[in-house]
């Protein structure tokens, strides 16, 4: 016997025919789940297929965007370099910061002593 579960938590039984079909890959699939997003509902069967369809893309170097990203004027970047590239000036990382300096801040304090020796 195949449940699957509503949002409020509510276990329903499938009662056979067609399972739910993914948007993306159209796989027919017993343990698709929903994405409910911006009022409305979307069908995957994988993460992959989820991320393809509503990651938002960086404007400056196309990838798909899985962490937070960084958001200026309503435009997504995947790291602030790229922001920058594309003339945020605002917009500041790590990536500046020499390795072992980041280390020595407490960035990875595990690791700098393994770095130092």
């Amino acid at each position: 016997m195949r449940f699957w579960v509503d949002p409020s938590g509510k276990r329903h039984e499938f009662s056979g025919g067609n399972m739910a079909r993914c948007e993306v890959c159209g796989n027919d699939y017993d343990m698709s789940f929903e994405v409910h997003a911006q009022g409305a509902v979307h069908t995957f069967d994988c993460f992959e297929c989820a991320i393809q369809m509503m990651a938002p893309i960086c404007e400056h170097c196309g990838v798909r965007i899985v962490g937070h990203g960084v958001e200026a004027d309503r435009r997504w970047y995947c790291c602030a370099h790229c922001a920058r590239s594309e003339g945020e000036s605002t917009i500041v990382d790590r990536a500046d910061i020499p390795a072992q300096q980041g280390m020595e801040q407490g960035m990875g304090q595990g690791m700098a002593k393994t770095a130092r020796r």
